[in-house]
């Protein structure tokens, strides 16, 4: 049939149009796939170990799909889930953003776990896993690595169990055990013999005796007529199973009780002390004791006794008193006072009671001796002893030299009170001087003088404003010299020498050991009798002529300063020296001859009866003047250079100053 050409015509728009459409098609799925390449993105994921990714399961949650190990995402964001049997899963966020395009995933093992109980339940219990001790109790939970391990169950009284156990990772493995008590032996004995053993309260025999125990601690009781029993604690455990013990039965105590006449004695029981007041006394019976009590002032009492078993006895001890023979003796005859109780006079011979006495022997004038003696009856006790005067212990008492508390170093001097010496001068010696009124003295005292003059450093203690130099301090008046004898004094706790109207001296105290001025019979007695056989004109002897540094006299250096000096002398100081500069004199002083001429403590007088003995005039005031001794700096005349030689003065020199003494008693 011959086809119409309306017909041809309809097909061929029919054929057009349909692929019209399959193009749009084709363009759809190209520009769809073009999309997917464009906007998925894939990321390998590999997983590890081997027996995890073997068995690994992925869930991606979010826009994409998983392909063997490769993850394809639509969207900027998801998250990977990763399981494994036996291994701990993870999760991993991937991102379009991220640059890798391979990621690793390590999964750990899954923990294996063991569970375990015992019987008995006890907290005694311990568990050992492979050698080590895991926990204690009646249960076990822990957790292991994958594999075999060695698990031991103990406690002290049952058999101890063990066990392998095999677990695989992500496994839990449960045990139960069940322990068996430890079957023990005691092997009991004592001495003696044949005693009742008691075990748990309950009669099992006597010793000897041997039997079989489960584990455990057990209470013993071990006991025999007439013998103290024991009472003992044994543990049977599987470590030690067998028990072996040998008990010495000791007999039974015994009761003592005393009497003990005069009371608070010592009380010994076989040599050791035993307290009087544990009474009554529990002792061991069956043998000899040896008892002895003793007090101070008499005599020990010893007894021995054997006591019985159980029983209780008294024992009466009364000690008689003990006496010691004691003779006493003085020089000079004394006073006795034995414990503040009046006995008579030396000599004496007494009987005392053996305990400690305080004896007091005394004598007006004298130092009393007290002594503590011990009567004893096997020997005499002699005492024998030589009073002091208070004088001779004073002195005795007193070191050669001493130090005060300004650093100045006293030297201490003990004429002969019964011997007198002559001071000033004879009309006949060369150079003597009116005032120079001759006399007798006797000094009836030991003295401390300073070995040294006082220094401007000591004075300034004293006086503030006074330059603390370590020379001779000079300017000072009588007055001034005397009140720094008084500070001294208070210084150091002594009575004052000096009596004082505000500032003013207005006499002196002559029983007083205070600081005070050396005076003028000390003085010449120092520079001419002490430490000499004969008296000396001058200090450094009799020879007129001054010898090579003797002292700081008016020398060749000084000759423009002074009036008078000493041709071809030279001592090397033109004024003042520091102390010590010169070798001591005989008598042990510094700066005795020279330097600067001293103060002493005399008031001037020109009468003999006025100048009175070893502390001159009784009236001080000093209203014509103090006398001076010695020469000074200034001195270049062998008149002035002579130990008889005294000044008057009223005030203050520039070559004057002092030194300081006082009496011992």
């Amino acid at each position: 049939m011959k086809l119409s050409e309306e017909h041809f015509r309809r097909r061929k728009r029919t054929f057009w149009k349909k692929m019209m459409v399959a193009g749009v098609a084709i363009a759809t799925i190209g520009a769809t796939v073009l999309t997917l390449v464009f906007w998925v993105k894939a990321v390998v994921v590999e997983i590890r170990p081997e027996a995890a990714a073997l068995k690994a399961q992925r869930t991606l949650q979010g826009p994409g799909w998983i392909q063997q190990d490769k993850v394809y995402l639509l969207a900027s964001r998801a998250v990977l889930q990763i399981t494994a049997p036996g291994f701990i899963g993870d999760n991993i966020t991937l991102q379009r953003g991220m640059p890798e395009r391979h990621i690793t995933v390590t999964l750990q093992e899954a923990p294996a776990m063991i569970r375990a109980t015992v019987k008995p339940a006890d907290e005694r219990i311990k568990w050992h896993l492979n050698g080590e001790l895991t926990d204690t109790g009646p249960q076990l939970q822990t957790t292991v690595e994958p594999g075999t391990h060695h698990l031991e169950v103990s406690h002290p009284y049952y058999q101890p169990q063990q066990s392998f156990v095999d677990v695989e990772r992500g496994t839990e493995k449960v045990l139960s055990f069940e322990l068996n008590p430890v079957q023990g032996q005691l092997n009991l004995h004592s001495s003696p013999p044949g005693a009742s053993v008691l075990l748990d309260g309950n009669v099992i025999g006597q010793t000897p005796v041997t039997m079989m125990q489960q584990g455990g601690i057990h209470n013993l009781r071990i006991e025999l007529p007439d013998f103290e029993p024991i009472n003992d604690a044994v543990e049977i455990t599987h470590g030690q199973p067998t028990i072996n013990r040998n008990y010495r039965l000791n007999p039974q105590q015994a009761s003592l009780d005393f009497t003990l006449i005069p009371p608070d004695g010592q009380l010994l029981i076989n040599g050791k002390i035993q307290p009087i007041t544990d009474m009554p006394i529990k002792l061991e019976s069956g043998r000899e004791l040896r008892i002895s009590y003793s007090k101070a002032g008499y005599l020990t009492k010893t007894i021995k006794r054997t006591l019985k078993p159980a029983r209780k006895e008294n024992i009466h001890l009364q000690l008689e008193p003990e006496y010691g023979k004691v003779i006493i003796e003085t020089t000079p005859p004394s006073d006795i006072k034995i414990n503040n109780e009046t006995k008579g006079r030396t000599p004496q011979t007494m009987t005392l009671q053996a305990i400690p006495h305080n004896i007091h022997l005394s004598r007006p004038g004298y130092r009393p001796i007290q002594k503590t003696i011990h009567p004893d009856s096997q020997r005499v006790i002699q005492i024998d002893e030589t009073l002091l005067t208070n004088e001779q212990a004073q002195l005795a008492e007193s070191p050669a030299v001493a130090r005060n508390s300004i650093g100045l170093e006293l030297v201490l001097f003990k004429p002969d009170k019964t011997a007198s010496f002559q001071i000033g001068a004879h009309r006949s010696e060369t150079g003597q001087r009116a005032n120079e009124i001759l006399r007798t003295i006797k000094l009836d005292k030991a003295f401390y003088i300073s070995r040294t003059e006082i220094t401007a450093r000591h004075y300034s203690e004293f006086a503030s404003g006074t330059p603390a130099s370590g020379l001779a301090v000079s300017n000072i008046t009588w007055n001034e010299a005397a009140l720094f004898c008084n500070w001294l004094s208070e210084k150091e706790n002594l009575p004052h020498f000096y009596l004082t109207n505000g500032n003013n001296i207005t006499g002196y105290n002559p029983q007083s050991i205070g600081y005070r001025l050396p005076s003028e019979a000390e003085w010449e007695w120092l520079a001419r009798h002490a430490n000499r056989r004969t008296p000396t004109r001058f200090i450094w002897g009799n020879e007129a002529t001054v010898p090579a540094g003797v002292g700081n006299l008016a020398d060749e250096s000084a000759k423009t300063n002074v009036a008078t000096y000493i041709p071809g002398y030279n001592d090397g100081h033109s004024k003042v020296a520091p102390p010590r500069s010169f070798k001591r004199d005989r008598a042990g002083l510094y700066d005795l001859l020279g330097n600067v001429s001293e103060w002493v403590h005399d008031a001037y007088a020109v009468d003999a009866e006025i100048m009175g003995g070893p502390l001159g005039p009784s009236n001080n005031t000093g209203r014509s003047g103090h006398v001076v001794k010695g020469s000074s700096w200034r001195s270049g005349r062998l008149t002035e250079l002579r130990s008889a030689y005294r000044q008057r003065a009223v005030g203050p020199a520039d070559d004057r100053g002092f030194r300081v003494a006082r009496y011992i008693y």
